[in-house]
């Protein structure tokens, strides 16, 4: 089966700072097949016949044990994220997808906390959960909001990975012609 992997927190300095060829040799090493990465923030293409949970514990350990970072993983099929993507309210031209963004977790996400959230935003601010993500635009950008991966995180007590429309749209484009 075809899964991407969303690593949290990839730095290209510092203490998570992972290079995405060293990346796909312990991937590759460790048994996944088929190992591509997108772009320097930890997007990882494989195939397995393990569950996501058991791959996100797998993956997480193998990136700590053999590249020093700590970085929780976000394992999802292929499907899972187009019906994320499907699902995105922000889609449409009248948003600008370098500012829609959408975090996932292998955690459940609590759909009751989105009116607490939305009203920590600002004006033209929008925040929408779901089970499966929070999407969030952001017009002014993640640095100028408080409505970020780290806000999200703490309010709910899990653990996320964001990436932007543009990132994601690409990631199943990368997906669909890897097969």
């Amino acid at each position: 089966m075809k899964y991407i992997a969303l690593l949290r927190g990839v730095m290209p300095t510092g203490k998570n700072k992972v290079m995405m060829a060293d990346l796909r040799k312990v991937v590759t090493e460790a048994g996944y097949e088929n190992v591509m990465t997108y772009i320097q923030s930890g997007n990882i293409i494989f195939d397995s016949e393990q569950s996501a949970k058991e791959i996100s514990e797998h993956m997480h350990n193998v990136i700590k044990s053999e590249l020093g970072a700590e970085l929780p993983v976000v394992v999802k099929t292929v499907a899972e994220l187009e019906v994320i993507m499907k699902n995105n309210p922000y889609k449409d031209a009248s948003y600008k997808n370098n500012v829609v963004f959408i975090a996932t977790s292998m955690s459940h996400i609590e759909v009751e906390k989105e009116a607490e959230i939305l009203s920590l935003s600002k004006d033209e601010e929008y925040v929408t959960f779901t089970k499966e993500a929070i999407y969030y635009y952001l017009p002014n950008g993640m640095h100028n909001s408080k409505v970020n991966n780290n806000f999200l995180e703490k309010k709910l007590g899990i653990s996320l990975t964001t990436r932007n429309q543009n990132t994601m749209e690409k990631i199943i484009i990368k997906t669909n012609t890897s097969e």
